[in-house]
């Protein structure tokens, strides 16, 4: 696969003090021996006293004070702010850390339109790159053992199986829709045509999906969760999915509480949703009031069918009998 201008210059200004490891954390599609191959064919060497010097602040417990960091490790270990509750939920969806490393790659588009998320918590480095077959992505990253240590501790490197709770425990609750936005946004999608929508969230095939069930309990929101073994594809996965605009409104009011900071396409498939939502509700509220059961008088009933001469038929549910109606 050929070397991209992007790539080249990651090399270029990376290489030098950061080594082959760090590279390939940045360019995780390209292999160990295509970097060493490719810094050796533009002539790049390490410097070791740099290379040791950085290897050395990695390791030692410095006092550098945490406002002198790029992104200030304080507004993740003390979490009072929507836009770290935010790209937390981001990061357990999308993120990626390893080595002091935090970073997440997403298409151009969608990083541009969070870009000012991440602006108001410090300088996050920005990277490129096109993979074939795919739209240009850009990433969010930042070299923190401060902010990595906090996510180790609250089970990121384990969020492929265990569920949410430690991070969560540590966000105050009027945040915590911030938390499931930002993670909606990473894992989460929202389809509708016509009457029909689904949503769901993907995961891993291990996924603990125990606090998003509690959740959609909690909001009354009827789920089914499954997993899908491709053995053709060597792929698996597992959701969690509704099927009814009522949740799905539900859903979206929960998380949507205050403001509308996120991605704006996620979001506007919503308030599609909640529209069409909202003119059944007025729709059914006015069959109420011009009907009720011709039987017993109520208004407790529910819309059986169509009938001649352009009424309907309806099911009283207090007396279980059917009536005509317009």
């Amino acid at each position: 696969m050929k070397w991209s201008e992007n790539e080249i210059e990651i090399l270029k200004q990376n290489y030098e003090c950061n080594g082959v490891d760090y590279i390939k954390m940045i360019l995780p599609d390209r292999t160990k021996k295509g970097i060493v191959w490719k810094v050796g064919d533009l002539g790049l060497k390490v410097n070791r006293e740099l290379y040791n010097l950085r290897i050395s602040r990695t390791k030692l417990n410095t006092t550098k004070p945490f406002n002198l960091y790029k992104v200030n490790p304080d507004i993740f270990l003390n979490i009072d702010s929507k836009e770290i509750s935010y790209i937390l939920g981001f990061l357990w969806a999308d993120g990626y850390i390893r080595n002091d490393c935090i970073s997440m790659w997403l298409k151009k588009d969608d990083s541009e339109n969070i870009k000012h998320i991440f602006d108001s918590t410090g300088i996050w480095n920005n990277y490129y790159r096109k993979l074939k077959g795919r739209k240009e992505q850009m990433s969010f990253h930042t070299h923190n053992k401060y902010i990595f240590n906090f996510l180790v501790e609250n089970d990121y490197l384990s969020k492929s199986y265990v569920n949410q709770s430690k991070i969560l425990s540590l966000i105050p609750n009027e945040l915590k829709h911030y938390f499931f936005r930002g993670y909606f946004d990473g894992d989460g999608s929202i389809w509708m045509k016509n009457n029909q929508c689904i949503m769901n969230i993907t995961s891993t095939y291990e996924q603990d999906w125990s606090v998003i069930e509690e959740l959609f309990n909690n909001l009354d929101i009827r789920y089914t969760t499954s997993c899908y073994n491709d053995k053709n594809r060597k792929s698996k996965c597992s959701r969690i999915v509704t099927q009814n605009m009522n949740g799905i409104v539900k859903f979206f009011n929960y998380i949507y509480q205050n403001d509308d900071m996120g991605l704006k396409r996620k979001l506007n498939t919503f308030l599609k949703i909640k529209v069409k939502y909202d003119n059944i509700v007025m729709k059914n509220k006015k069959i109420k009031e011009n009907n009720s059961c011709t039987h017993c008088e109520s208004k407790n009933f529910i819309t059986k069918g169509n009938y001649k001469n352009n009424k309907k038929r309806y099911m009283c549910k207090d007396c279980n009998r059917t009536f005509i109606g317009i």
